[in-house]
Order: C-alpha cells, then structure tokens, then sequence
C-alpha cells in the first residue's frame, strides 16, 4: 500500500464563527480520492 503524507493548516476567525481546515496531500490524486471515497481502501 502507498503512503499519503500530507501538511495541514487550519484557519479560525471566532467572530464569525468560522472554521476553515485545508490538507495538502503528496500523493497522486487518484490515490488520495480512493482513500476519501473507500473506506476500506
């Protein structure tokens, strides 16, 4: 199985009680979209 490193960066502003995550994934896209979409992959 390939690994799927990956940085993350999260983002708040507690006025506006909005939370934004973004996630950066080395690794090819049809890799990560299996590993969203396929619980068992």
């Amino acid at each position: 199985m390939s690994e799927i490193k990956a940085r993350n960066s999260i983002a708040k502003n507690t006025k506006e009680q909005e939370l934004v995550i973004t996630r950066i994934f080395d690794a090819p896209r049809g890799l990560v979209w299996k590993a969203w979409t396929d619980p068992n992959a």
